[in-house]
């Protein structure tokens, strides 16, 4: 999956873990490579470190994206950290992790 963040008329990626109802099995992995640098300027991913701990949130989403109770309650108050990386630079994050990235 390719993820295009312009830097006008950018998307919003609220809160959420990474799902896909049409595989046979969630993959446990996410290699998140960054093309271009990742700073808090242009809204790179914010985690929230030791979220996939507590499993799958929303398995009524096959998309993992939280519902706002759900935001509310693990996301409100919750330490986020922001991803920045240098252009080639990968990270790798567990599927259930909480992330999120605003508009660029």
């Amino acid at each position: 999956m390719f993820m295009h963040k312009p830097a006008h008329k950018g998307t919003l990626l609220p809160w959420h873990q990474n799902r896909w109802r049409d595989l046979d099995r969630d993959p446990l992995l996410a290699i998140y490579t960054a093309l271009d640098p990742t700073t808090v300027d242009n809204s790179c991913v914010q985690i929230i470190p030791g979220s996939h701990e507590r499993g799958v949130i929303h398995p009524g989403s096959g998309s993992g994206f939280l519902t706002d109770e759900q935001i509310e309650e693990y996301c409100a108050d919750a330490a986020a950290v922001y991803v920045e990386l240098k252009a080639g630079e990968v990270v790798l994050l567990h599927n259930w992790l909480l992330h999120r990235s605003d508009v660029n």
